[in-house]
């Protein structure tokens, strides 16, 4: 990622769609822990987004598992590396693609609209961790 191939706007937009996942994901932490656990909380839930982002263990090896896809498709790390990685094979000359694409498929990503889709899907888990921030705000101060 010294050099990376695709264009600034890519990695601009899948960074700022990232962005706002992981802060939709904060403000409902913080909404929902007290400040003393937020943080630890914080970064367990960090933590355990980046365990399932698809790399290891893969999409298609954990097919077996009941649920598990629930768990892979609201990690917001396995959008946001998808997003990279196949922005970035895309920007290589063609004649890699046919090798790339098995690797691609070993890690279950698909190589179809992948900026468009994996930044559709981090942009609405930032929409719904914020409704779900804004409703443990609205139900946790009701009382003050």
């Amino acid at each position: 990622m010294l050099s990376p191939r695709s264009s600034f706007g890519s990695h601009y937009v899948a960074c700022a769609s990232v962005t706002i996942a992981a802060s939709g994901l904060g403000y409902l932490i913080s909404a929902l822990f007290p400040a003393k656990s937020a943080q630890i909380v914080a970064v367990v839930v960090s933590l355990t987004s980046a365990m399932f982002s698809g790399a290891h263990p893969t999409i298609p090896s954990m097919s077996t598992v009941p649920g598990a896809f629930l768990v892979f498709d609201a990690s917001y790390s396995r959008w946001f590396t998808e997003a990279i990685t196949e922005v970035e094979i895309r920007a290589t000359p063609v004649l890699y693609h046919f090798e790339v694409q098995g690797a691609l498929t070993h890690l279950g990503y698909t190589f179809e609209n992948p900026l468009t889709r994996c930044c559709g899907m981090l942009v609405l888990i930032g929409v719904c961790t914020r409704v779900a921030a804004l409703l443990a705000l609205l139900y946790t101060y009701r009382r003050k």
